[in-house]
């Protein structure tokens, strides 16, 4: 007597297809995530290195304009009428603050470094850092 197993084993092939499926639905889901996550990353990496850049331009805009507005200290910076200032300690641009420290290395010579900071993914900071040195070539060492 011989018997066919035809049912249990279309139940079986069933079972594991299933399972298969919801596995790879499961993976693509999470590099669907994974992947948004990074782009999400790499734009606001590069917008805050936009913003670093333009405080060091900024910077460089006064001092060409009056090299006595650029101080030393920690600023913040403002644009009036086509005019930058510095304002406070800091300055905002939706979820990133900037900072731009201006030092004082010898006379006529300064170096300037631009700091954006914001909240990555609610978890850890991002930060960009840029450093230039600006010289007054109207003092002489």
């Amino acid at each position: 007597m011989r018997r066919t197993f035809s049912q249990g084993f279309s139940l079986i092939e069933v079972l594991l297809a299933v399972g298969l499926f919801a596995l790879v639905v499961t993976a693509l889901v999470g590099v669907l995530f994974v992947g948004q996550e990074g782009t999400q990353a790499a734009g606001d990496r590069v917008r805050a290195s936009f913003l670093a850049d333009e405080g060091l331009q900024a910077v460089r805009s006064m001092r060409d304009t009056d090299p006595t507005l650029v101080v030393e200290g920690v600023h913040g910076l403002s644009m009036e009428s086509g005019v930058w200032a510095f304002v406070g300690t800091s300055d905002a641009s939706g979820v990133f603050t900037r900072t731009v420290l201006v030092e004082d290395l010898t006379a006529g010579k300064q170096q300037v470094t631009s700091t954006v900071t914001w909240n990555e993914d609610g978890r850890r900071p991002g930060s960009v850092v840029m450093v230039t040195q600006l010289t007054d070539w109207s003092v002489s060492n």
